[in-house]
């Protein structure tokens, strides 16, 4: 039985994401795949989204579509 990754999109880009979500997610590529990420900031959700490849990225709620 092949297992699908869970799609996942997170909200909050800040130090807490960094250190403790983001590398606990990414530890197994095979589990979950993090198609986007929004913060209130929109540097900070730009920033998260370069450094660890995450394909979409906003600064706030509105319009986020991450269905990919």
């Amino acid at each position: 039985m092949t297992k699908r990754k869970l799609k996942i999109a997170l909200i909050g880009a800040g130090n807490i994401m960094k250190t403790r979500h983001l590398p606990a997610l990414t530890a197994d590529a095979n589990m979950f795949e993090i198609t986007g990420i929004v913060d209130l900031i929109g540097t900070r959700s730009k920033d998260v989204a370069m450094k660890w490849n995450i394909p979409n990225f906003v600064s706030n709620g509105d319009n986020v579509n991450f269905a990919g």
